[in-house]
């Protein structure tokens, strides 16, 4: 880290992740003025992406979506966020953890879901697209607790915002590799452009992986072209794996199904993801639903 920048800081704690995309590397660190530890982003030679997002987020506030809470005005262009201190999804569902993500209830990993799209809705009711809706942007507020019922699902909170964009903005970039594909609409596939829907698809591939725990397509051993083509046929990630973790419900299919349309104006808009996936919480919660095994095309 460069001297000028460690003149700002109190601590730098631990590295915690890398971002090829935008080239900036987040460290936990204390920072003066400023209570507890923090994550700071530290940007690379070119701070346009940081300045873009820091414009993005200074107004925006919501229980579900990454506060920024400084910008250090140095050379590195730095941000101040709050810290996630569970680490993130990903790590939580794939990682060399000792909690498994099967240990979580059905309704856990539902609200998991459900507060990630709400803070996806709430950007989209500000015209703005996020373009990079994902496990590995999506964060648990504190570490995993224990409950009478097992391991206890933290509030999940939505960042990265360093890809996302006002929606009428036609000169967007995205960023085609295959960790990030596996999460992309075929429109953005086609032709490397990111639309509202274009999130609202993206949010179905992560809820089919938090429910069952897998990471999409990882069961095909094809190159990374070839998965292109196949979701822009129509590939999904196969729904029978729900049965596994018991969430093959016909409403859970039902939702995930509708955000993962091809056509991208036949697909639900986040709003109403949001209010579907809540209102299929309190039903389970009020009637104590037992998932079926019944999916589509099944006698």
């Amino acid at each position: 880290m460069d001297g000028r920048l460690l003149s700002k800081l109190d601590q730098v704690h631990s590295f915690l992740w890398k971002d090829l995309d935008e080239r900036s590397e987040t460290y936990s660190c204390t920072v003066p003025g400023i209570q507890g530890r923090v994550a700071v982003k530290v940007f690379g030679r070119t701070t346009q992406r940081g300045s873009e997002e820091a414009q993005l987020l200074k107004d925006l506030e919501h229980p579900n979506l990454i506060r920024l809470l400084h910008v250090l005005s140095c050379n590195p262009l730095c941000l101040v966020f709050e810290l996630c201190q569970g680490g993130s999804l990903h790590k939580l569902l794939h990682g060399a953890s000792s909690t498994s993500s099967r240990e979580f209830t059905v309704d856990h990993r539902l609200r998991a879901v459900a507060q990630a799209v709400s803070g996806v809705a709430y950007l989209h009711g500000k015209g703005i697209v996020h373009s990079a809706v994902r496990p590995d942007n999506i964060f648990l507020s504190h570490p995993v607790s224990r409950g009478p019922e097992g391991a206890v699902m933290p509030q999940v909170i939505l960042g990265d915002l360093g890809l996302a964009r006002f929606d009428d903005n036609e000169g967007a970039e995205s960023t085609l590799s295959f960790g990030t594909l596996r999460y992309m609409a075929p429109e953005v596939l086609l032709r490397a452009s990111y639309e509202l829907p274009s999130d609202v698809f993206s949010c179905s591939v992560m809820m089919h992986e938090v429910l069952t725990g897998s990471i999409p397509f990882s069961d095909l051993n094809i190159p990374s072209h070839i998965l292109v083509l196949k979701v822009c046929a129509g590939l999904r990630p196969d729904l029978d794996s729900l049965r596994a973790c018991g969430a093959a419900n016909p409403q859970v299919v039902s939702i995930i199904v509708s955000a993962w349309e091809e056509d991208l104006h036949s697909r639900t808009t986040s709003e109403e993801l949001e209010q579907s996936l809540f209102e299929l919480i309190d039903l389970r919660q009020q009637s104590s639903l037992e998932v079926g095994p019944a999916l589509p095309g099944d006698r």
